[in-house]
């Protein structure tokens, strides 16, 4: 009993000193039977106590540990009797020679995430590896941040250098967040050890990689997530988090540079329906301060766009998606995956939700309509799911315009400037449709002879039925 225990470095030989680097058990208990034969000396042993990881700089674990370990190169089945009355088994199987120290800890790593789970450790050399499964981690503050479950891990510790890396996988979640949710899977990653490193790691519950291609600081998360923006946007993608804290203040960051979104319903899925960005550049900033609720900021650019469902509409040029929740500007670069930065910038603290941008409308054999837009989602209707658009400073040539660009010599028909467009695409169990309105100054371009000004409409009405709905300009 009150057995202390060192699974690592110990060059004075004493327990508790400085100089301890590794899995330190404290408080315990141990069964052990010392083995002579012709064959020489051996031992099997099996303790159990308290449990710390002590002498790595930016990683703490605490919980409860056992060592076990067996020299005799066979399988050991003994009961001893302890001193207060009570017997205590030392078990183990043929191949279990391993020195083995595991149990049920929790765990902060770089002051990024805490972790808790069932570990194992085990000692080569100056090389100690801890591998565990079920793990349980977290980056962020309270209640609100991204969630690791069903997770394993490895981690390497230099019990010479004092430093260690560390992965671990599993499913991925952002908690505490209104408005938000966010479902995946993914690793978080952080090397200290100063050198790279590739090493597999075993676990119960399978392998964890442990690979740094250099000696670089790393401190992250990257993930394949879905994102769901409450009653507008869902959006997929492969993210890289970071978390950043301050004195009252928690900031977890996240890019992706091939962001999916889309407003609409059935993403991903048979029946799509909607609007659509491929591709593009995404950044979001979820702030918890000491005192108060999460909030969230969230800028996209860039990709490529296109309308599901409505194989006669499509859209072409930079749509972007702006949320700004967090009550007050920002103006910040967030770093991605592959080096760049993606900006979030809000000039003034006036709350944003919008899917807006430059974009020319195409109609199939019509005509295209360029110019600013903004896009809505309403599934309120049981059965119908309406995306509604609206759009200014509309420009649209209705006849022929061969280099693509309203407003140069080659254009030859009825021209719309300074206009406005309505419209609203249905989806229903009957099919799919849409109607629109369009209206500015009116001109007739490219025929010597003619001329032609005026005001004119554009309206399309492909429902088969009555429309009557009322969208809200990009102005208010």
């Amino acid at each position: 009993t009150n057995i202390s225990a060192l699974l690592g470095s110990d060059p004075d030989g004493v327990i508790g000193t400085a100089d301890d680097v590794g899995a330190k058990i404290t408080d315990g208990r141990i069964g052990a039977v010392l083995y002579k034969t012709s064959a020489g000396t051996s031992y099997a042993l099996d303790a159990a106590g308290s449990a710390a990881l002590v002498g790595v700089p930016g990683f703490t674990l605490s919980g409860s540990l056992a060592a076990r370990v067996n020299t005799t190169g066979g399988a050991v089945n003994e009961s001893i009797t302890m001193p207060s009355g009570s017997p205590v088994s030392v078990v183990f199987a043929a191949d279990d020679t391993a020195p083995v120290f595991k149990g049920t800890v929790t765990a902060e790593a770089a002051g990024f995430a805490s972790l808790s789970g069932s570990f194992a450790a085990s000692k080569s050399g100056s090389q100690l590896t801890v591998a565990a499964s079920n793990i349980t981690a977290f980056v962020g503050a309270g209640s609100t941040g991204v969630e690791v479950t069903d997770g394993e891990l490895g981690l390497v510790v230099n019990t010479t250098s004092k430093k260690f890396a560390l992965v671990t996988s599993g499913n991925f979640a952002v908690t505490g967040v209104a408005g938000l949710t966010v479902t995946g899977s993914g690793s978080l990653r952080i090397n200290r050890l100063g050198e790279s490193i590739n090493q597999t790691i075993s676990t119960p519950e399978g392998s964890v990689t442990v690979s740094f291609p250099t000696g670089v600081d790393v401190t992250r998360a990257e993930a394949t997530l879905a994102l769901q923006f409450s009653s507008f946007v869902s959006a997929s993608g492969n993210f890289l988090i970071e978390k950043v804290d301050t004195t009252d203040l928690t900031t977890i960051r996240a890019s992706a540079t091939n962001l999916d979104a889309f407003l609409g319903v059935n993403f991903n899925a048979p029946g799509e329906f909607g609007v659509r960005i491929d591709d593009a550049g995404f950044a979001m900033v979820i702030e918890k301060p000491a005192v108060g609720s999460a909030a969230f900021a969230v800028s996209s650019l860039g990709g490529s766009l296109s309308i599901s469902g409505l194989p006669s509409l499509d859209l072409d040029g930079p749509l972007a998606i702006s949320i700004n929740k967090l009550g007050h500007s920002i103006d910040v670069d967030i770093p991605t995956l592959d080096g760049t930065t993606i900006p979030i910038e809000f000039p003034t603290a006036d709350p944003v939700q919008r899917l807006a941008g430059d974009v020319a409308f195409s109609i199939a054999g019509f005509t295209s309509l360029k110019g600013t837009y903004q896009f809505e989602l309403d599934t309120a209707t049981a059965g119908t799911t309406k995306v509604r658009v609206a759009g200014t400073n509309i420009s649209a040539l209705l006849g022929s315009d061969p280099d693509g660009v309203i407003g140069t010599a080659d254009d030859v028909g009825a021209k719309i400037t300074d206009g406005r467009i309505g419209a609203v695409l249905y989806k229903t169990s009957a099919g799919t449709s849409y109607a629109l309105d369009a209206a500015g100054s009116a001109a007739l371009v490219g025929v010597p002879g003619f001329t032609l000004s005026g005001s004119l409409a554009a309206r399309v009405n492909t429902t088969g039925g009555a429309v009557n709905e009322s969208i809200t300009m990009p102005s208010g």
